[in-house]
């Protein structure tokens, strides 16, 4: 019986504490086999995370829409989540591209709508979910659709897990005109087919006499002839005011000496009249004495 127990214990030494069934024999050799069991451990949870992250995916609902004129519709992208996703982990922005420019349709910083970088042309027009985000579904609806909302909606989702992005497509027409054949019925036409419909009535319709514009030149000589004799009858006119104002002055003046002349000639004769008066008086005085 002792035998066998120290069979046992020989075994037991042997399948050790370690995984490998190996057991240290000293203190440094414990240390040792414990760092290179955390540095697996922690391989091992990096790996597992980079898989988990690898999973993250985003989608469209329909990578293709038809729509026209004043209608609305709703555009929908859908990526993976977690049970403890929130709105401050989600970020996103999403941009319209067509033949003209590259407009913004909608942004969201880490669960915070940022109206700021949205295009005008959807000012109004662009409601989005906010109850079914941390869902996974991003949800926006148009309305009143135009046709220069027609091309390529992309939208790049950020979130904890990862990122990716994911593009659909939307044609806006102008909408179908009913058009009546004259048989009673009524028949849809598509809008090239009024367009070369009116083309051709245009076509029968009989030609008017247009006026030939005037030249640019020909009116600004006319309006330079006009300019110069509207200053002319100015200046005329002006000259004859002040001509009229000369000549009564002159006439005043003319009359104002004559009247001065008048009033000096009196004067003089007064003046010599006096004076022989009074000679003739000094001559009569001797004789009388």
């Amino acid at each position: 019986m002792p035998t066998g127990h120290g069979e046992l214990a020989s075994a037991g030494t042997q399948t050790g504490p370690g995984e490998l069934g190996i057991r240290p024999e000293s203190k440094q050799e414990t240390r040792s086999w414990s760092r290179k069991k955390m540095i697996f451990l922690i391989l091992q949870l990096l790996f597992l995370t980079s898989c988990v992250s690898g999973t993250f995916f985003v989608n469209v609902t329909q990578t293709f829409y038809q729509a026209e004129e004043n209608q609305n519709i709703t555009l929908e992208w859908t990526f993976s989540t977690r049970t403890d996703t929130n709105f401050s982990s989600i970020s996103t922005i999403c941009h319209l591209f067509n033949k003209k420019r590259i407009s913004v349709l909608f942004e969201l910083r880490e669960g915070v709508e940022t109206r700021v970088s949205q295009d005008p042309q959807f000012a109004g027009r662009l409601q989005w979910d906010k109850d079914v985000l941390t869902e996974g579904r991003l949800t926006f609806h148009i309305s009143r659709l135009r046709t220069k909302d027609s091309g390529f909606y992309v939208c790049d989702i950020h979130t904890s897990d990862g990122s990716s992005s994911k593009n659909c497509w939307l044609n806006v027409t102008a909408p179908h005109r009913t058009h009546f054949s004259g048989k009673g019925e009524t028949e849809k036409l598509e809008p090239q087919d009024v367009f070369q419909k009116n083309e051709a009535a245009k076509e029968l319709e009989p030609q008017r006499p247009t006026e030939s514009p005037q030249p640019e030149s020909l009116r600004g000589l006319w309006l330079i002839v006009g300019v110069s004799a509207a200053v002319l009858v100015l200046f005329v006119s002006m000259a004859y005011i002040v001509l009229i104002r000369y000549k009564r002055r002159t006439h005043n003046a003319a009359i104002h000496t004559g009247n001065l002349s008048e009033k000096q000639t009196i004067r003089t004769y007064i003046y010599i009249y006096i004076y022989i008066h009074t000679q003739s008086e000094h001559k009569v005085r001797p004789s009388n004495i």
